[in-house]
């Protein structure tokens, strides 16, 4: 196995580590809180002190932040009548928090026992923070064509649809024309290799890379089955240098935030 799959797996082994942080959130303390752009809301079965088991809602909230998702649990009666007033829906920003416990009366010399919990509930629609956050954008965009299938599955989904995008925007600039010079300066490098050079790298950039170097780039060209040469680098670099949300400075390739 190569050094570069090497790498790229361990990349992928520390991303998939944080992403298994994310769990249910069980609040214990009041004034502790989550929050995050609600992905979906599905249907889970939870079994109570006494055995019996009752159907509630779950609803995935990934932070805006860090990206964690948490799964929330509708379950208390006072979450639930906020759940049901407040209607949200996916793409909009929810925060829950637990105001406080009140406890049944015990005698000194007793546990105190929980009795209910009293939840508060906040939100933003999507449509007032699609500017600020633009995953809400995308999550609207997935349910709106009723996405459905596992997270890994979705972010391949979305790379193709983006690198369709990039690739289109490539087409035009090329279909502007290009001097005699340029192209004779281009002679011997296969405009598709470069393209598919450039492509790659942004992939790796959205999954692995915080930025790519020239010999990061020469790897993935070995990696491609493609021959690497100062001029494939260099034709890969200009089809970046063209698209919005890349960044080329020095020969280092960079997302733009």
């Amino acid at each position: 196995m190569s050094e570069n799959i090497k790498k790229l797996l361990d990349r992928m082994k520390r991303k998939m580590l944080d992403e298994a942080e994310s769990v249910y959130w069980t609040p214990t303390k009041p004034g502790e809180y989550v929050w995050g752009i609600l992905e979906e809301v599905v249907e889970d079965v939870f079994q109570t002190q006494s055995g019996e088991e009752i159907a509630i809602k779950v609803a995935k909230l990934r932070d805006p932040a860090t990206g964690k998702v948490a799964a929330v649990r509708i379950m208390h009666k006072s979450l639930q009548s906020l759940w049901d007033m407040y209607n949200p829906k996916p793409g909009d920003l929810v925060l829950i928090k637990l105001v406080k416990n009140v406890y049944d009366n015990t005698e000194e010399d007793e546990e105190p026992r929980l009795r209910y919990r009293v939840f508060g509930m906040s939100i933003r629609r999507k449509e007032s923070i699609e500017n600020i956050i633009p995953v809400a954008s995308l999550i609207k965009k997935r349910h709106e064509e009723h996405i459905q299938e596992a997270e890994q599955t979705q972010t391949m989904e979305k790379h193709e649809e983006e690198e369709e995008k990039e690739e289109e925007i490539i087409e035009e600039e090329e279909e502007t024309g290009e001097s005699e010079e340029e192209m004779h300066e281009d002679a011997g490098v296969d405009p598709n290799e470069a393209k598919r050079l450039a492509q790659y790298t942004i992939t790796m950039l959205r999954d692995f890379f915080d930025k790519v170097t020239v010999d990061d780039m020469i790897d993935f060209a070995g990696t491609l089955g493609l021959t690497p040469s100062k001029k494939l680098i260099d034709k890969a670099l200009e089809y970046l240098k063209k698209i919005k949300n890349v960044k080329v400075e020095d020969d280092v390739v960079r997302l733009s935030s």
